[in-house]
């Protein structure tokens, strides 16, 4: 998350301490990660492929132009993908890569989506597992990884939302409560702070939405 949803959550934890509720740092395994559970929602999501339920649901209407990019990620020959995906991981794009082999011209088989749903199935089972052994009743996390977003940046900032990706993906109740604003000195993103796959296209444009975001 940005500095400020970051010391939210840090504020947050502290606040619990201090009425008496105990609070620890986990660490993920990787297949419970964010990797895996942005791969099996946006497979879930996108499993009808060109984005049919959406399209058909409006009934002869017109697409907001705000979905046309995510329209023509769906829309792209499957011939072409493997091609794309190899560009874009040399380019250092691995979260638009990962996004574009979640999805596929068509929509999946239903041999694919079935095995998705058992993914899904046993990745929500080892989240619960997890929480049982460790004896945990609530995930403290940010809501979204950046402030409010001025109009037409979500088209290109959808990710900024993947920690609702794994709640929706679990099913489980959640809330979300205002903390804190952004100060003065955290309207910045930075880059230095990230994992190395992650500093691309999308991180650098959530260090333009940071700018001027105090208050």
């Amino acid at each position: 998350p940005c500095p400020t949803g970051e010391r939210a959550v840090l504020m947050a934890a502290a606040a619990l301490r201090g009425v008496g509720h105990h609070v620890v740092n986990i660490t993920l395994p990787e297949e419970l990660g964010g990797w895996e559970a942005s791969r099996l929602y946006i497979g879930l999501m996108a499993a009808d492929g060109n984005m049919n339920s959406m399209v058909q649901g409006l009934e002869g209407e017109r697409l907001h132009p705000m979905y046309k990019s995510l329209k023509a990620i769906g829309d792209l020959p499957n011939i072409l993908r493997p091609v794309i995906r190899l560009l874009l991981g040399l380019l250092g794009e691995n979260r638009k890569r990962n996004m574009l082999s979640m999805a596929r011209n068509g929509g999946l088989t239903v041999r694919e989506y079935w095995e998705l749903v058992a993914n899904i199935d046993a990745f929500r089972a080892s989240w619960v597992e997890l929480l049982c052994k460790g004896g945990y009743d609530v995930l403290l996390l940010p809501g979204p990884a950046l402030p409010a977003l001025l109009h037409g940046q979500s088209k290109d900032l959808n990710q900024c939302v993947s920690y609702t990706y794994l709640l929706n993906l679990l099913g489980w109740p959640a809330g979300i409560c205002p903390v804190t604003e952004v100060r003065e000195d955290e309207q910045s993103y930075p880059l230095d702070r990230l994992p190395s796959c992650q500093r691309d296209s999308i991180a650098r444009k959530c260090a333009l939405t940071m700018e001027s975001s105090a208050g």
